[in-house]
């Protein structure tokens, strides 16, 4: 165990030295998408305004944006910010990526983003489809809500304080309130003597 936990120390303390001995350079830029308004979804698909940045090293001069190859938009100043609306470009997948000029004249770029350009008229598909889902559950909610309500006047007028009790504390989506109304708030032996 001892000699478990000196290996355990000296692999920590060796961890610990190698990344404080080796400068963190990156010569590298990293581009990054917000969405401002619209829509971004499943399958890279994205419809809308969306914000372009990068961070890359200390020495950044100009960033060049590049759409599908060509340059969209050249910022010399930081924080290199890209505003892009869908819309004004063609449906379908495009490709972006930056390039960045430093100080002494060498060119960096980004890992490529590729996103496809839906129309909006999907958006409001999209959106149309959540109301054809929540409109039902609504619908239902409702209809629970009455029938717990009718079930626990009943209840109330009949002094049956469990059932009272119960159909105020359980939400079984409709199933104890029917279950009341079939059995007319009787208790289950009562329902067995006048069945027999």
């Amino acid at each position: 165990m001892k000699k478990l936990t000196q290996m355990f120390f000296t692999a920590m303390l060796l961890m610990v030295c190698s990344n404080t001995t080796t400068p963190a350079q990156d010569e590298s830029l990293q581009l990054s998408v917000r969405r401002t308004w619209g829509y971004a979804g499943f399958n890279k698909g994205i419809n809308g305004h969306f914000s372009f940045s990068v961070r890359g090293p200390q020495n950044l001069q100009r960033v060049q944006y590049l759409l599908d190859g060509d340059v969209v938009l050249e910022v010399s100043e930081p924080p290199f910010r890209f505003k892009l609306n869908t819309n004004d470009y063609e449906n379908g997948v495009h490709t972006l990526k930056a390039v960045g000029i430093l100080s002494d004249g060498t060119w960096i770029s980004s890992k490529d983003v590729t996103r496809e350009f839906v129309p909006p008229l999907s958006v409001h598909l999209f959106r149309g489809l959540g109301l054809i889902l929540v409109i039902p559950l609504v619908i239902f909610g409702i209809i629970d809500l009455v029938l717990k309500a009718i079930g626990m006047w009943k209840a109330a007028r009949r002094s049956q304080t469990a059932w009272f009790v119960c159909l105020l504390i359980f939400n079984t989506l409709c199933i104890l309130p029917v279950i009341y109304f079939l059995t007319g708030g009787k208790k289950p032996e009562t329902l067995r003597k006048n069945a027999g």
